[in-house]
């Protein structure tokens, strides 16, 4: 299992393949952290699976079930220590 902290550096070096790509904001469900990113796919968005620690697209009704049943905890980025 992987903290938030580490689930950011993953997506941070996954997305920056692409130069115009950032993450916006960040959420914890219990299976995944799920980040919003400038050039998200239209379907869904990007998480990091807190098992596996593999990138994904979460398919937006996957991750609408996750909120429906209340299992989602917004974080706030901020709050990582900056190096």
């Amino acid at each position: 299992m992987i903290d938030a902290r580490t689930a950011y550096d993953i997506m941070s070096n996954y997305i920056s393949k692409n130069p115009d790509d950032y993450i916006i904001n960040m959420a914890e469900t219990s299976d995944d952290y799920v980040f919003g990113t400038k050039d998200h796919p239209s379907y869904g968005n990007m998480a990091v699976n807190k098992e596996t620690r593999e990138p994904y697209i979460i398919h937006i009704v996957d991750y609408a079930k996750y909120v429906d049943a209340g299992d989602v905890r917004e974080i706030d980025m901020r709050t990582f220590e900056r190096l």
